[in-house]
């Protein structure tokens, strides 16, 4: 039974785990570590017969949702599903919300980098109908065309220079000069 509770188990499912303790193979301790590995949110409700003060305290305070002792009402064990099960639902709620929120941002992040980059494009046009000016991109393939470059462009009036496959205002007289060097 435990084998095929481990391979049945998903993050995505609403399930609830009630495992008896003593159990052939993997005993309910074992299944439970495991799964806790798996999933921690998962909640699992040990039943036992052959339990003890510690070992119930052993298990809630390594994450089982509950630990009930045999003999039990059966109100008990359904009243502990379903609390059980409302926090499932919950947690998993919760991380749809998260993943959502998520992708929201990055679209967010797009969105305004897109933006910045038209507001930059709007200034560059803005100023390349300024009179003396030439918009240009330069392609500084060599360090030796790249240090001219940047050279050309700093004496234009640029603080760094340009960096390779960035446009640039540099004044009409220099533009033949720039060009683009070499592939």
């Amino acid at each position: 039974a435990a084998p095929q509770a481990l391979a049945q188990r998903s993050r995505e499912s609403a399930a609830v785990v009630v495992t008896d303790i003593r159990m052939a193979g993997m005993d309910g301790l074992e299944l439970f570590a495991r799964l806790r590995s798996l999933d921690p949110d998962l909640p699992v409700l040990l039943i036992t017969g052959h339990g003890d003060v510690d070992m119930a305290v052993r298990a809630l305070h390594d994450g089982a949702y509950d630990f009930i002792a045999k003999p039990f009402p059966a109100d008990r064990l359904v009243q502990s599903v379903a609390r059980a099960t409302e926090k499932r639902q919950l947690v998993l709620e919760n991380r749809r919300l998260r993943e959502e929120n998520l992708r929201l941002l990055h679209w967010q992040q797009v969105a305004r980098n897109l933006e910045a980059e038209n507001r930059a494009m709007r200034d560059m046009q803005r100023v390349a109908t300024e009179p003396g000016l030439t918009f240009v991109t330069a392609r500084v393939i060599a360090d030796a065309g790249g240090a001219f470059v940047r050279s050309v462009l700093i004496a234009a009036g640029t603080r760094d220079g340009i960096a390779k496959g960035q446009p640039a205002l540099v004044p009409d007289g220099l533009v033949g000069r720039v060009g683009e060097t070499g592939e």
